[in-house]
């Protein structure tokens, strides 16, 4: 096995011939977790380096998808490093509570997004809850005091 100090330098000259962007890189860091726990840590860092110049797509460390487990991808868990969420944010919630979000498929889909649910805005201390998109009606229910008719559908775009 090549020494760190050389393949930090494949890692550095990679992110620099590739152009890594931060913008680019924020996309990929959650498929980085190759654990699924929310953070790109030394657990992901291991599967990623026990599947080092495979090339069956075994181990799930090819996060480029060119076929091999390498320096690219080495640069992509790097430059992810740190927790899937954003920056901008302190993650509250991960999953939706169920108490709180009682229909099961609008549960699966703000899971399906891959994104937290409950959020927390850093500099306003804000708090944000994940709306999926889709169609929903606002206002009250049809056989409530002051349901209007017509009352039209809001639609949430993803």
């Amino acid at each position: 096995m090549k020494s760190p100090s050389i393949l930090l330098s494949i890692v550095a000259t990679v992110t620099m011939t590739f152009g890594l962007s931060t913008s680019s890189v924020h996309a990929q860091q959650c498929s980085a977790d190759v654990n699924q726990d929310h953070n790109v840590d030394g657990q992901d860092l291991a599967i990623l380096l026990s599947s080092w110049g495979k090339s069956d797509g075994s181990g799930g460390a090819d996060f480029n998808s060119d076929g091999t487990t390498d320096a690219l991808d080495l640069a992509i868990i790097l430059s992810a490093w740190g927790s899937c969420g954003p920056s901008w944010a302190t993650v509250l919630e991960w999953e939706p509570n169920a108490a709180v979000v009682t229909d099961a498929t609008l549960r699966d889909a703000i899971t399906a997004s891959g994104l937290p649910w409950r959020i927390r805005d850093n500099a306003t201390n804000i708090e944000m809850l994940l709306v999926p998109g889709g169609r929903s009606r606002h206002g009250h229910a049809a056989c409530s005091v002051g349901f209007m008719r017509g009352q039209q559908r809001a639609r949430v775009r993803g």
